[in-house]
Parts: structure tokens; C-alpha cells; sequence
């Protein structure tokens, strides 16, 4: 497993304002941070405008290498959601951690399931950011068993209908926010890494 390649120790208090800036104050705010590889952006390509489709209040969010390009593929397919689509531009990373704990959801879907090796996850689940994935081959036990990240779907339809219920759900939302958190630190914490290092270097 790989730990979050974000810093984690963010403060708050930009939230409010990035949020003003994005002119969602009061609306509901999702994202996916990433590179926007092809079986990803399968996914995305259906669920995003499905998503803002559902609610006029809600707004996405890009992060990542890649985001702007996508963007502008989205908006030229989807015209009408140009104003409540975001992909700012070269973020450095201490931004891109401001940018993700702005947002009320993640979705993060991978076409071979989440797994440990998934370095664009660990960060919103590490700064408790609810997180809506998908389950696949490469789905270890650990994600199957826990409740820090809302999976076990495996089709396009599938995740839009679960991520569409999870934004429904403040009670869900403030559960994978907790659940999250005690994932990372539980299981994919640089921690464990150095234990791990450590262990294999004092073995004969």
C-alpha cells in the first residue's frame, strides 16, 4: 500500500473562502482528484453530468494532472454544465489538499477495483473526505470489510446510483468522513510503511 502523497495537516479555514470563490457557498460540492487515465474517465464521463443533472445546487470539482483538458471535454459535451464545472490550474500540492477538504464527496472510480496501490485516494480518505469507489479484481479484503469509503459497485450505472444516494445522506456522508480517516490511519499511514522498512531491514 502507498500512503497520501499530499500533506495532511490542513487547516479549515480556507474552505469558505475557496468555496466562495467556486460560487458554491450553500450548494453541494464533488470532486475527483487524479491524472484522468482512459478507464477513469469512463466513469466519468457518464456520472459527472449524471450527478449535476440530479440537483441544480451542485458542483464539481478537478484536481489533478490532466483536469483542465477533461474539463473542457465535458463542457463540450455537456454545454449547460460549463458554470459548475472547476478544474483550476496549477495547483501545488499543499493547494490541491486545500481544494479536496472543500468538498462534501469524492468519487474515485477505478475500473479494476480500489486497492492499497491507489495514491490518488489516499488523500481524501486520510483527510476525511467522504469517498465513493468501486470494488474489482484488485479490491483487497481490507476494502471489502471496512466502512471508510462507499464501494462494491462495478458499473458506471452502479456507482452514479450509489454515489446519488450517498449525497442524499448527511448521516452516510459523516460516516465515511470518520470511517475514512480510521481507514488510512489504521492500514496505509506513512507509519506502516516505515514499520514494514524497518522490518525487512533487520531481517537476516
Amino acid at each position: 500500500p502507498v500512503p497520501a502523497n499530499l500533506p495532511l495537516d490542513i487547516s479549515r479555514s480556507h474552505v469558505v473562502a475557496l468555496r466562495s470563490e467556486l460560487r458554491c457557498e450553500a450548494g453541494f460540492l464533488f470532486g475527483h482528484f487524479g491524472t484522468y487515465g482512459e478507464g477513469i474517465t469512463e466513469y466519468l464521463r457518464k456520472c459527472v453530468p449524471a450527478l449535476l443533472g440530479a440537483a441544480g445546487e451542485r458542483q464539481c470539482l478537478l484536481l489533478g494532472r490532466g483536469a483542465t483538458d477533461f474539463r473542457s471535454l465535458l463542457v463540450d459535451t455537456n454545454p449547460a454544465f460549463a458554470s459548475r464545472i472547476h478544474a483550476p490550474e496549477g495547483l501545488a500540492p499543499l493547494n490541491v489538499a486545500r481544494h479536496l477538504i472543500a468538498c462534501d464527496a469524492m468519487i474515485q472510480p477505478f475500473p479494476e477495483g480500489v486497492s492499497g496501490r491507489r495514491s490518488s485516494l489516499m488523500p481524501s480518505i486520510a483527510l476525511g473526505v467522504p469517498t465513493i469507489t468501486t470494488s474489482g479484481r484488485l479490491t483487497e479484503p481490507v476494502w471489502e470489510i471496512a466502512d471508510g469509503v462507499a464501494t462494491s459497485c462495478t458499473t458506471v450505472d452502479d456507482f452514479t446510483r450509489l454515489a446519488e444516494k450517498v449525497f442524499q445522506s448527511p448521516a452516510r456522508l459523516g460516516e465515511l468522513a470518520a470511517g475514512g480517516m480510521a481507514l488510512y490511519r489504521k492500514h496505509f499511514a506513512i507509519d506502516h510503511t516505515i514499520e514494514k522498512l524497518r522490518a525487512n531491514v533487520a531481517s537476516p
